[in-house]
């Protein structure tokens, strides 16, 4: 597993507000960095 992805898991566990922003954000960096 990622750690990256596992950390995330935790956080949106934990705090899901957050956890939906940071996904959001690494989503919309590889999406970035790929196109």
């Amino acid at each position: 597993m990622n750690a990256t992805a596992f950390c995330l898991g935790v956080i949106g566990f934990t705090n899901p507000p957050i956890g939906m922003a940071l996904a959001f954000i690494v989503a919309s960096n590889r999406s970035w960095r790929s196109g």
